[in-house]
């Protein structure tokens, strides 16, 4: 094992934890063509909550890709 892997082992690293980025219902930030041929930029946001946030943020909706959520902590 290298260097970095046995630092990483030893510091109990984790790549792949729960956030906002890796969630089913992230949007990325995109542009949109209104009427005239404006744009209008819409930022990250969270498709279920409607509200804007941030890549390393998280809820207790949070779902990954294949359906997992969070377990409850009431």
């Amino acid at each position: 094992m290298s260097k970095i892997g046995q630092l990483r082992k030893l510091w109990d690293y984790e790549p792949n934890v729960p956030r906002c980025i890796d969630c089913i219902n992230f949007r990325e930030t995109y542009f949109r063509l209104t009427e005239n041929s404006q744009t209008k930029r819409v930022n990250r946001h969270c498709a279920k909550g409607g509200f804007t946030v941030s890549q390393n943020g998280i809820c207790k909706y949070w779902a990954d890709k294949s359906g997992s959520k969070l377990e409850s902590t009431s």
